[in-house]
């Protein structure tokens, strides 16, 4: 019988018995009566018949004792072999074998081992197990060295566990393991990523008082990081310091640089920095030149976009569907939606299909022009050519539809997008419930405020104060205050409209005491609602409410706002 198949017997728990007596002496002893010698066989042969024994069934006692059975002379090869086999979708199956393989008898796990187990679990999201297999690697002594934490910080980076990774960073100099740059690289990526600025900033400059210099990458992730932060300056700043430092760049560098220029408008810089690129030898890809196309649109010079379209074909860079869009994102936002159309189709004709953000970009452009019908029979014509419309199509549409007061076809499109199972975002909502207060339809505007509110989601401060100052007038006063209490709840940030709209709504509703304590409180956060002043004190002032009226004249004085 070949020895796959006497392997997969073994799965049978009376065969594994039977296996297991004939392989002991009568003295209880482990005897020599059947052994499945696999010393004659190839190592790589050797991890086959292991992975065939691990993978046949859930792991147990009798995957373990099928293992014994091999009477394999167990090695880091066969270890480290079998774990990257197994994979990080069986990351807990191979902590198991990780495990079973640390007990044998003349084996012992190196660095190199656990290096690759805790790799593997990191793959496989099983942060508690990186844990305690870091606590199972001190209890052992063995050594930690920079591979070792670069995994461990690698793992919970990809999770966005940064106090884990901070904490397991800051654990290096417990074990004399310096970090380098390929460790603070990782943190810096998990900060920025994180939006964590600050904490990016101090990293940066505990790298260079340890001697640790930036690569290219450290200027890359710093760059995106800042940008993505709007932190321009800074990012810019930081490019020009580790330029000045030598720090060898290259393409990737240079064009995060143009890309952050271009979307601080400076096109000189940007293009300055383009032709040093090509000084220095280095040819600019198709991410170069989508970042300096997108800023000449932005800066609305979209006629000298021609000059780089010729340059980046010369160079091997044959338009694509995002070319195309940066193009149409052009013209739509100088409102030539004609243009946009005739670049929509020789972008068709260069064989280049339009995808959601192409038709989401020109739908915008018609909006933006006032033309929903257009924008309405371009939402039919992307369905009917496989395209479904997104979250920002419709938005985009209904938000159009709601600024004309089209109401009845702003609601049937809502109806539309819940049909075709995309669900509505807040925008989606936020539109409709100001389109619902302007064209006085309350009853609806509140119960889609309704539906905001069971859901947890909190809207703009303008629609707040908008359905407030409404429901107010309709005499819905109790609803008005039901806003306010939400808005409340969702630390919904307040200003001078919100302070006026409930300030105004309590005096119409009577209610000068809670009027006072508001009117108060807007003036402490320096809104400029003393015009509300007489109001609230003849209302005071009819009610008897003396204290109120004093704490209130007080707060003006104290303001210096009456004498």
């Amino acid at each position: 019988m070949a020895m796959e198949q006497r392997i997969q017997e073994s799965w049978s728990p009376d065969f594994t018995r039977r296996i297991c007596r004939l392989g002991r002496s009568r003295n209880g002893r482990e005897g020599q009566g059947v052994v499945f010698p696999l010393a004659g066989i190839s190592a790589v042969n050797q991890v086959e018949r292991i992975y065939a024994v691990i993978t046949s069934r859930a792991w147990g006692s009798q995957t373990e004792e099928a293992l014994c059975l091999l009477r394999l002379r167990l090695t880091h090869f066969h270890v480290s072999s079998v774990l990257k086999k197994l994979g990080a979708s069986s990351a807990l199956c191979a902590l198991n074998f990780f495990n079973w393989a640390g007990k044998q008898r003349g084996y012992s796990h190196t660095v190199a081992t656990y290096n690759c187990m805790i790799n593997l679990l990191g793959q496989g999201f099983q942060y508690n197990a990186i844990k305690g297999l870091i606590e199972l690697m001190s209890k052992s002594r063995k050594g930690f060295n920079e591979v070792t934490f670069n995994m461990v910080i690698s793992s919970y980076a990809r999770a966005g566990m940064v106090p884990e990774a901070r904490a397991t960073f800051d654990q290096m100099k417990i074990f004399s393991c310096s970090p380098t740059i390929f460790t603070y690289n990782i943190i810096l990526h998990l900060l920025l990523r994180e939006k964590l600025i600050s904490d990016a900033k101090e990293t940066l400059v505990s790298m260079v008082h340890s001697g640790c210099h930036p690569n290219s990458v450290t200027l890359s992730i710093v760059t995106q990081g800042f940008c993505k932060a709007g932190l321009y300056t800074d990012a810019l700043e930081f490019f020009e310091s580790v330029k000045a430092e030598g720090c060898r760049l290259d393409v990737i560098a240079y064009t995060c640089l143009i890309n952050t220029l271009c979307k601080v408008g400076n096109l000189a810089g940007a293009f300055q920095q383009k032709d040093e690129m090509l000084q220095l030898g280095f040819r600019p890809n198709r991410y170069t030149y989508h970042s300096l196309l997108s800023g000449l649109c932005k800066m609305h010079k979209i006629n000298e976009t021609s000059n780089i379209l010729v340059e980046m074909i010369n160079e091997g860079n044959v338009p694509d569907t995002c070319t195309y869009n940066i193009l149409l994102g052009g013209f739509c936002r100088m409102q030539n939606v004609r243009s946009a159309k005739q670049c929509l189709q020789a972008m068709i004709k260069k064989g280049c299909l339009p995808d959601i953000i192409t038709y989401n970009t020109l739908i915008g452009g018609l909006c933006a022009t006032r033309q929903d019908s257009n924008a309405l029979a371009l939402m039919e014509l992307m369905q009917e050519r496989g395209i479904p419309p997104d979250v920002i199509t419709y938005n985009t549409m209904i938000r159009s539809l709601c600024r004309r007061l089209a109401m009845d076809q702003a609601w049937t499109l809502l109806g539309q997008m819940l049909d075709k199972g995309c669900n509505p975002s807040i925008r989606t909502y936020s539109s409709l419930i100001e389109g619902m207060c302007k064209s006085g339809r309350m009853r609806e505007a509140y119960g889609l405020f309704c539906i905001v509110k069971s859901r947890g989601l909190k809207t703009f401060t303008s629609v707040y104060n908008l359905l407030m100052s409404e429901l107010f007038y309709m005499g819905e006063g109790k609803k008005a205050l039901e806003v306010w209490k939400e808005m409340l709840k969702m630390n919904s940030p307040l200003n001078q409209d919100s302070y006026n709209t409930i300030i105004r709504g309590l005096c119409m509703e009577e209610k000068f005491e809670q009027a006072c304590e508001l009117l108060i409180e807007s003036l402490d956060a320096g809104c400029s609602c003393e015009h509300l002043f007489n109001a609230v004190v003849n209302g005071l002032r009819m009610r008897g409410s003396l204290q109120d009226l004093i704490k209130l004249v007080n707060c003006m004085v104290r303001k210096k706002m009456c004498s």
